[in-house]
């Protein structure tokens, strides 16, 4: 057992066969149950490391293998190098040590690696081998993601993500792709040199050909893991859900049209926040979208976002749509067609009428794909009409309360269920609360897609505030929401409600 003290904490390390047990207590509190102590149980299985945390005082454990801030959230330590005698610096060379003897991923100095990038590179060979090359630490490995990652070799990693389309050229793409450098710097793990420049994990050009694997052949997967240059890294990686999405957006395009869409988003500026947009919009308006839809990324998006359902007399509504928002309307490449009216049927004029009667024209039967043509109708208890508001709500709409955030409000009760498919959450049943004046329910866009959704009571306060599949809102934005809404009056300061939100 080893036990030191360092930058306040109490750092005990006890081996255990292959594994060890790491506990990080801070100093004065040496017991295992005393206040403040975390451990941490590593283990060794078929040459990668897995990390549990463990709930004291119960034998109970958490896998946190895919988080690798954990460690830095209890010392804390940077995701990059360690100073020199510092905690993360110390238990970095422990972890690295559980490697003697094994196959284990293990950098040549542990230091400077630092502790994420010791962590995350032995429990995930292939991160491992990114970060040989110089790419930044990931503090969170997607769960997607994982599969393709822990795989031992580049070709086992294409089997795992691809079937067997994981060929020796997709496995050589996924290799040479998965590091996307900084400007100026040659592409892939192949680039050899001294001090390797500082890169980053490329999982967008990883997520991009999962999605559109169900459609694309297996060069056109090489061709997808390869493409772009430097794009921004995204604000979020996508999750499988939208993986998902994504593969059923390709089905439809068919193999050139997915290949041409994904490879806009990765070599375009903004391509990866449009095709985020793109798999938000596309489960919503799937069964409106023509035989062929559009093979441009953009082209698509937009398409997308007019077959959604907005309010049908915009005039009538007491505020004002904010300029370049979509309008419903029904492509005219598919027109509804419109039913033929009975009448009488020409006789020719030597004919008497005696002779000849007239016979009424059979109207045709209907088109059957009519339906899928046109919006989906509002539920049969709440009114498709357009939503009213308070003056000092209605001047919310289209209002920008920081950088790439827009404040939007339902315009009809189809809208408000379009809302609700979008965030994956029950928000599309209140549009008889809002249409009764119960509810206001205000929309926050980010990067021009709907995000997250507040609803404020009557009184002014803060009734729930929540992202996709209720997820918790960042505190940046909750700030800059919540300011603009008390200084417009929508939001009460003194309501007991709004304390924990006005103290983000």
């Amino acid at each position: 057992m080893q036990r030191i003290e360092v930058d306040g904490h109490l750092l005990t390390w006890q081996r255990r066969g292959v594994g060890a047990v790491l506990t990080v207590g801070a100093c004065g509190y040496p017991g295992a149950r005393r206040p403040g102590t975390t451990t941490f149980v590593l283990t060794v299985r078929d040459d990668r490391l897995r990390v549990e945390l463990a709930l004291l005082p119960t034998s109970r454990t958490v896998d946190v293998t895919l988080q690798p801030d954990v460690f830095g959230q209890v010392l804390p330590a940077d995701a990059g190098p360690c100073a020199d005698g510092s905690a993360g610096a110390v238990v970095a060379e422990w972890v690295a040590s559980l490697a003697a003897g094994t196959r284990m991923w293990r950098p040549a100095d542990p230091a400077s690696a630092g502790l994420l990038a010791v962590v995350g590179g032995a429990a995930l060979p292939l991160l491992g081998a990114a970060y040989d090359v110089g790419a930044a630490t990931l503090r969170e490995v997607p769960r997607w993601a994982a599969p393709l990652l822990a795989a031992p070799t580049p070709r086992t990693a294409a089997r795992s993500g691809f079937g067997t389309k994981g060929t020796k050229t997709v496995a050589r793409a996924l290799v040479d792709g998965l590091v996307a450098p900084r400007p100026g710097i040659p592409d892939g793990l192949a680039r050899v040199g001294p001090v390797p420049p500082p890169g980053r994990v490329a999982l967008h050009r990883v997520a991009a050909a999962l999605m559109g694997e169900p459609a694309l052949e297996a060069d056109r997967i090489a061709r997808v893991l390869v493409a772009g240059g430097s794009p921004p890294t995204p604000d979020r990686w996508p999750d499988g859900e939208q993986i998902a999405v994504g593969r059923a957006v390709s089905s439809r395009l068919g193999p050139a049209g997915a290949e041409r869409v994904l490879t806009e988003a990765l070599a375009t500026e903004d391509g990866l926040a449009v095709l985020d947009e793109l798999c938000r919009l596309y489960p919503g308006v799937a069964d409106q979208l023509p035989a062929r839809p559009p093979s441009r990324l953009v082209a698509l998006r937009d398409l997308c976002r007019t077959l959604l359902p907005v309010d049908p007399d915009p005039s009538a509504a007491r505020w004002g749509r904010p300029p370049g928002s979509p309008t419903q309307r029904v492509p005219a490449s598919r027109p509804v067609p419109r039913p033929a009216r009975p009448g009488p049927a020409r006789t020719p004029a030597a004919a008497p009428a005696a002779v000849r009667p007239a016979r009424p024209v059979p109207t045709p039967p209907p088109d059957p794909r009519a339906r899928a043509r046109v919006a989906p109708a509002a539920p049969p208890s709440v009114p498709n009409a357009a939503l009213r508001y308070p003056p000092a709500v209605s001047t919310l709409h289209g209002v920008e309360v920081g950088i790439d955030l827009r404040l939007v409000l339902p315009r009809t009760s189809d809208e408000l269920v379009a809302w609700g498919r979008l965030l994956r959450s029950c928000i599309g049943s209140f549009g008889a609360a809002a249409a009764a004046g119960r509810s206001v329910l205000i929309g926050v866009e980010e990067r021009g897609a709907l995000a997250y959704c507040m609803e404020v009571a009557p009184d002014g306060s803060v009734r729930q505030f929540l992202g996709a599949r209720n997820r918790t809102v960042p505190r940046p934005v909750v700030a800059s929401v919540c300011d603009r809404l008390v200084g417009a009056g929508v939001l009460v300061p003194g309501r007991a409600a709004n304390q924990v939100w006005l103290q983000a």
